[in-house]
């Protein structure tokens, strides 16, 4: 088989942006005794999202939730709380939360709690970032901060001795579809062999506090798994669909076809909480790459041009 130029082009589709949701919370009257503090949650529009596309929490790992205590109209000093200092809760539902050590509201009316909660839970924190393998293909989220809530703020039952703080999640990754296709006038047969991701990290950190994700120091060819070989045919072949990324810089990918190894630089970056489709098209020319984006709002647009 003779290769003189192939050209792969790469189109993006991008999805809906994850935006901060506020809760709304109810104000109850002030009770004498500790209120038991329980927990509800949910993922944030799912049907546009990663992986998950529940209407309700995954129910196969916990939750962890950090409390910190503060004077009502003050934001320091910050007292850990005990009894939600990086606490499992556990579903059965994908809504209701437990745990195994009752937290409480604060007796005293002007003492408020700042709540923050991310999943799937760690056991083990270092410098308040939990560590997770991107090959485990966990769909990381990270709840919106409820901030200032005391006793009076939430949601209580008909005696007072139980309150619901609401939890909503924002999903932190990328989920990233890829598809593949030749030119109709190319009439070789073409087999994709393998797809990686150039000086990608495989582990991120995401710090419990802030919600932010940072790579790890250590960046190596990521590979995107294929069940199987991939006959390029001018039909649309699917490589991966909402596959879990890091939403860093924007990545180069190589891409391995029938022996050769051919490598693209789409302008547009992955961005986190989005789904993004990448079409990428063989052609027999010079490379010429282009980006463009169908977005479900609006959004950048890229191109760029690689020569091999």
């Amino acid at each position: 088989m003779r290769y003189t130029k192939q050209l792969i082009t790469v189109s993006l589709l991008m999805g809906l942006a994850l935006n901060s949701c506020t809760n709304d919370d109810n104000a109850v009257s002030s009770q004498q005794a500790p209120t038991v503090i329980l927990f509800s949650a949910s993922p944030y529009r799912l049907e546009s999202k990663a992986i998950h596309t529940e209407s309700t929490m995954p129910t196969d790992l916990p939750i962890g939730i950090y409390g910190w205590g503060h004077k009502l109209g003050q934001t320091a000093p910050l007292t850990p709380r005990p009894d939600l200092t990086n606490q499992a809760y556990t579903t059965t539902d994908g809504t209701a939360y437990t745990s195994n050590m009752d937290a409480h509201f604060p007796v005293a009316s002007d003492t408020v709690i700042d709540f923050y909660a991310y999943y799937p839970y760690q056991a083990s924190l270092s410098n308040s970032e939990a560590s997770y393998e991107l090959k485990d293909q966990i769909d990381i989220m990270y709840a919106t901060p409820i901030l200032n809530k005391g006793k009076m703020d939430v949601e209580t039952d008909t005696n007072g001795s139980t309150a619901t703080v609401a939890l909503t999640f924002n999903h932190q990754l990328s989920a990233i579809t890829i598809v593949i296709k030749k030119a109709d006038d190319i009439k070789e047969p073409l087999i994709l062999q393998k797809v990686e991701l150039v000086n990608y990290p495989s582990s991120i950190r995401m710090n419990i506090r802030t919600g932010r994700l940072t790579a790890s120091n250590t960046k190596a060819d990521y590979p995107i798994p294929l069940s199987a070989p991939i006959t390029i045919t001018p039909a649309e072949a699917t490589v991966s669909t909402n596959y879990l990324l890091w939403p860093g810089e924007a990545p180069t990918f190589r891409f391995s076809i029938s022996d050769h190894t051919y490598e693209v630089h789409p302008s547009q970056a992955f961005i986190a909480g989005k789904k993004q489709k990448y079409t990428f098209t063989i052609q027999a020319e010079d490379i010429n790459v282009g980006a463009s984006i169908n977005p479900w709002t609006e959004g950048p647009e890229g191109s760029g041009e690689i020569g091999i």
